[in-house]
């Protein structure tokens, strides 16, 4: 087998450099599902809201047009 051009030096700190990476991305990781968690109970609530707008609303509407009659 011929001569690697790395030294056992040079591969253990590509290693350790990896699993630095890895590290740091498995934070990010973290963050963005706690993020994604923190939307999607957010648009739950917005749902909600909005629905309760809108049923307002369409009674109101109804009630307005049920006076008119």
């Amino acid at each position: 087998m011929g001569k690697l051009p790395y030294t056992k030096e040079h591969l253990e700190r590509i290693v350790l450099t990896q699993l630095e990476n890895l590290d740091v991305m498995h934070d990010y990781m973290i963050i963005i599902k706690k993020q994604t968690e923190l939307v999607e109970r957010m648009n739950k609530k917005l749902e909600a809201e909005l629905s309760e707008v809108k049923e307002k609303v369409i009674y109101a509407t109804s009630r307005t047009r049920k006076r008119k009659v």
